[in-house]
């Protein structure tokens, strides 16, 4: 795939981005989310409580440093040339969408900047996954998005019989 058009954004993250925005968030959190591959935590204060816990934001961190430094090893001419223009432009996007999906939740349950800055977090790191899904295939925020893209909220994991399971709420 050639590189994108001087550092725009790629057509996948656009078209996730536009699915997040036609999905209204948080719609079922507190609601079972696959029992199977996650385990349910009872409250948003638990929630976010979860979400900013120092494991978890770790095991955040530790993947998208994954992210940066397969990109940077497989293609560092286009990790040099490109990684820091393509964030940007993608904070351009997730930050306005990001604050307007979240209002709603934030105003009702009295949440913190913690929270909206976990949120984008995630959001942002979900559309590098796509950003460099051609030489890196999206795995750890792709998960993260799809509990988003069901209305739910990712607050932390754990292993169950060493199969990663999230936590959601």
């Amino acid at each position: 795939m050639p590189w994108r058009r001087r550092h725009q954004v790629s057509e996948a993250t656009l078209e996730f981005l536009a699915r997040l925005s036609a999905v209204e968030w948080f719609a079922h959190a507190g609601q079972p989310y696959k029992p199977e591959t996650s385990f349910q935590v009872g409250s948003w204060a638990e929630a976010v409580s979860r979400a900013s816990k120092g494991y978890w934001e770790n095991r955040r961190l530790d993947a998208s440093n994954d992210l940066s430094s397969a990109v940077h090893r497989i293609d560092r001419n286009r990790f040099h040339g490109h990684w820091n223009r393509i964030v940007a432009a993608v904070k351009k996007l997730t930050q306005p969408l990001v604050e307007a999906k979240a209002a709603r939740v934030i105003e009702r349950e009295h949440l913190s900047k913690e929270f909206v800055d976990c949120v984008h977090w995630d959001i942002l790191s979900a559309c590098l996954e796509l950003e460099y899904s051609d030489i890196v295939p999206p795995e750890f925020f792709a998960r993260l998005a799809k509990v988003y893209l069901a209305g739910h909220f990712p607050c932390g994991e754990f292993k169950e019989g060493g199969v990663p399971k999230l936590m959601v709420y």
